[in-house]
């Protein structure tokens, strides 16, 4: 509901942004399928996978994994999610327009690239945004994470090339949340200062005028 309301605020303050325009509907992709546990699925693997070969910090981070486990069961819920049989990864809305918007080389009105959103960013959508080429607006992050989160499907169109693309992405969102997971196990504390996700990012009462 706000959201319309400020698709009506904007069309009257800017009339000729809305000459003969057209609202359309992008389908979502189809769900990923879900990742299976192997035998390296461990909180010991996983700390070796986070780490360079032969770094000295790893049995430090283990230990310190092993202590954060006892208190907040994180193996165990890491677990259930596997094992969910409802637990389906989920692309965020944003994340589908943002790259059908930069794959057709959409222009933006005065090159402002921001994408509009009923809710500020999640955690892994913040950094896929900060990380894409495009050069698209930062936007306000709860700081959120979703175990179901999953990074968008791409267009096979114009010059970029769909499996380099999301490699890309996926690396560059790699490097950060590992420093930002290694951090929080150094400092023994479960996750990220988190706000509520369901304020909206743009509001009619914060435009000048």
């Amino acid at each position: 509901m706000r959201a319309s309301k400020i698709f009506v605020a904007a069309a009257s303050r800017f009339p000729e942004l809305f000459v003969n325009v057209e609202v359309q509907c992008l389908s979502s992709p189809k769900p990923a399928p879900k990742l299976q546990m192997d035998e390296l699925t461990t909180l010991d693997g996983i700390a070796v996978r986070m780490l360079p070969a032969n770094d000295k910090r790893l049995p430090d981070i283990q230990d310190a994994l092993k202590s954060m486990d006892e208190k907040f069961e994180i193996f165990r819920n890491l677990k259930d999610s596997y094992e969910d049989d409802n637990f389906r990864p989920r692309v965020q809305a944003e994340l589908i327009l943002l790259e059908h918007l930069y794959v057709h080389e959409y222009q933006f009105v005065d090159g402002d690239k921001y994408i509009g959103c009923s809710k500020p960013a999640c955690y892994c959508c913040y950094l896929y945004i900060c990380a894409h080429p495009g050069g698209f607006v930062k936007p306000p992050s709860h700081n959120k994470n979703y175990t179901n989160w999953s990074p968008p499907e791409i267009d096979p169109v114009g010059s970029v090339d769909p499996a380099k693309h999301r490699r890309d992405m996926l690396n560059s969102m790699c490097k950060e949340i590992r420093e930002d997971v290694l951090k929080q196990i150094q400092e023994q504390r479960p996750q990220r200062d988190a706000h509520h996700d369901s304020t909206t990012g743009i509001t009619i009462s914060n435009w000048p005028g």
